[in-house]
């Protein structure tokens, strides 16, 4: 086993942000094909992250939202329940409690 993750410094998680600030500005390509319609960056990139003056400021801005613990437990509770509905279907419509008193009730037949 190696040794342990080394937390970065400051200036390093600094570093880190903007290169991922910056990734992910470029993440939209440069054309894409979309019901046989050549869309452009900024057809793409305007409706998501506003004029082009405004995208740096609003991926910050989401950066620190994600930054957020509150924000992450509810995206990661908001997921679970995502996979737990997939799994299982019937809890979308019935509560816990519903699908067990059906499951385990015996109700005989007439």
């Amino acid at each position: 086993m190696g040794p342990p993750r080394i937390p970065p410094t400051a200036s390093e998680a600094k570093q880190i942000r903007k290169a991922a600030e910056s990734a992910t500005l470029n993440a939209l390509p440069g054309t894409q094909h979309l019901s046989s319609t050549i869309l452009t960056l900024e057809s793409l990139r305007k409706p998501l992250l506003g004029s082009t003056s405004q995208q740096t400021e609003n991926v910050h801005e989401l950066f620190d939202l994600l930054g957020k613990k509150e924000c992450n437990k509810h995206l990661l509770f908001y997921l679970l329940d995502l996979l737990v509905v997939r799994l299982i279907p019937e809890l979308a419509e019935q509560t816990p409690k519903e699908l067990f008193d059906l499951r385990s009730s015996y109700i005989p037949l007439e």
